[in-house]
């Protein structure tokens, strides 16, 4: 049953309607929302989900796909400062340092214990972290990772390669083998391997596999927290994993890439279909990055003028040209930023977003069978992959600034401000 509280509800009693029809939910009535008067007055965030909903991971207590963005009701009272889409699975840190996770349990990924084979529809906080006030956290494919306030990272979920850091992961439990000094600010997951970042532009890699994803030089995993030594003087500021590739972001503005280049992922040509450790994407070096993004065998990153260039797997479109060919090395999205600056990006399995001065609209591609491109309410097929970049209207016309957009293998979050 839809309710459109927008046509029903006055202006002046939204906020305190939204509060009370929150808690009704539960009963398998969906509540939809389309008018700014019925979000925020006092600059409240909200989280939104669309696409797939197999496992849970869109958080509102069913398993069906959700072809348009969905207001979560549940996390209203929250305030979330951060998200993360994985693979089948979504997450949610409060103002407060709460972690809440939902979505597929298997492998335990969701730090909730042994879950039995049943998924969590609903965000449930991860009781094992409770009073330890996670800051960050990354989904992952079927592990996940967070850092906690002292700079600590606890990791859960599968551990075929080692990639926890740790012989536990039924709940989270601390990367053992990383020195006590250091400060973790970011964290990434990979398949099977794990980086983190130090306030120090120092990163560390554990787990991983004969590709060198890990980065260290060496074929095998890494059993224990290893620095990347050919990084060690370049000061990195932001990490990211692919599924089995990964991605290093310069304070000065380069992007440094190793592990499996099968279909471009790496950004080098076609010289390996692998790389150990990192080498630097030599056609970004006359540009300044100031983010990127790795999606599950593509890439893409944003410059300081505000162009996005992509690179790697295309088959359904997740690179923006208009085709479906395959880019070993980075092309620039022509057309996207004619008119505006993007200053922000996510990648997903098949499907990308790049978000424009700094939150006032989000273009998604690439693709859409399960409705995480999040446009329902156009005429297009609903399932239909995209090429070109194509507006996310829904928050623009709601009023709603983004804060953040993250994507998971059929699924989307975004975080408004």
């Amino acid at each position: 049953m839809i309710f459109n509280l927008a046509r029903r509800i006055p202006a002046r009693f939204a906020k305190r309607t939204l509060g009370v029809f929150g808690g009704l939910l539960g009963t398998g009535t969906v509540f939809y929302f389309n008018s700014p008067t019925c979000f925020a007055k006092d600059n409240q965030s909200f989280v939104f989900s669309w696409g797939s909903g197999q496992y849970g991971q869109i958080g509102n207590g069913g398993e069906r796909n959700v072809p348009s963005p969905l207001h979560l009701h549940d996390l209203d009272t929250e305030e979330i400062v951060f998200c993360s889409a994985g693979s089948q699975q979504s997450a949610a840190i409060t103002k407060s340092g709460r972690l809440f996770t939902w979505g597929r349990s298997q492998d335990r990924r969701l730090g909730h214990g042994d879950a039995i084979g049943s998924n969590e529809s609903y965000p449930k906080v991860v009781a094992e972290l409770e009073g330890k006030k996670a800051v960050f956290v990354d989904a992952g494919f079927a592990h996940m990772a967070c850092i906690t306030s002292d700079g600590s990272i606890y990791t859960w979920g599968k551990n075929s390669s080692k990639q926890l850091g740790h012989p536990k992961s039924d709940y989270p439990a601390p990367v053992l083998g990383l020195p006590s000094d250091a400060n973790f600010v970011q964290v990434a997951c990979g398949r099977n391997h794990t980086l983190a970042l130090t306030e120090d532009g120092e990163v560390y890699s554990w787990g991983g596999s004969k590709k060198g994803a890990q980065g260290t030089g060496k074929r095998g995993a890494e059993p224990v927290p290893t620095p990347v030594h050919a990084l060690s003087d370049l000061d990195i500021k932001q990490i990211a994993c692919g599924e089995d590739f990964s991605l290093f972001l310069t304070k000065d503005g380069n992007v440094y890439s190793c592990g499996a280049s099968d279909f471009g992922q790496t950004g080098h040509g076609r010289t390996s279909r692998y790389s150990l450790s990192p080498e630097k994407i030599h056609m970004l070096e006359k540009h300044n990055i100031t983010r990127m993004a790795c999606g599950q065998y593509h890439s893409l990153i944003c410059t300081e003028e505000g162009d996005v260039y992509s690179w790697g797997f295309n088959k359904d479109g997740q690179l923006g040209h208009g085709d479906n060919f395959h880019r070993h090395t980075p092309s620039k999205i022509i057309g996207l930023t004619d008119r505006e600056k993007a200053t922000d990006l996510a990648a997903g399995h098949g499907h990308s977003a790049v978000i424009m001065n700094d939150g006032e609209s989000a273009y998604i591609f690439g693709r859409g069978r399960s409705g995480q491109i999040g446009r329902a309410s156009e005429t297009e097929s609903i399932a239909a992959y995209r090429a070109t970049p194509v507006e996310v209207n829904f928050f623009k016309n709601n009023g709603l600034k983004i804060g953040q957009v993250c994507l998971g293998s059929d699924h989307s979050l975004c975080r408004t401000n």
